[in-house]
């Protein structure tokens, strides 16, 4: 009955021996995984974001516009010339 006592008990040890090892961590190890794998941050970051460039959409409409254009006209027809004078006059 010691044998067979024994051969358990050496059996519970040896199988306790593979058993899994343990990892330790700090707590701001832990604390900079969760906050790097925690989905709800990423999408309250990504609203944020979202309304902050509706935001800037919107502000945008209350800057001033200027747009400013030139045209030129090179020629050598003098009636072309002539009708293009005649046209700023209008």
């Amino acid at each position: 009955m010691k044998k067979i006592n024994l051969i358990i008990v050496l059996g519970l040890v040896s199988i306790s021996a593979l058993a899994q090892d343990t990892l330790t961590i700090s707590k701001n190890d832990l604390i900079q995984k969760v906050t790097e794998n925690n989905l709800q941050i990423k999408v309250a970051e990504k609203s944020f974001q979202s309304a902050k460039a509706d935001y800037r959409q919107s502000n945008a409409l209350f800057l001033p516009n200027i747009n400013v254009s030139h045209t030129g006209i090179v020629t050598t027809n003098p009636l072309m010339a002539f009708g293009s004078k005649l046209n700023q006059e209008i």
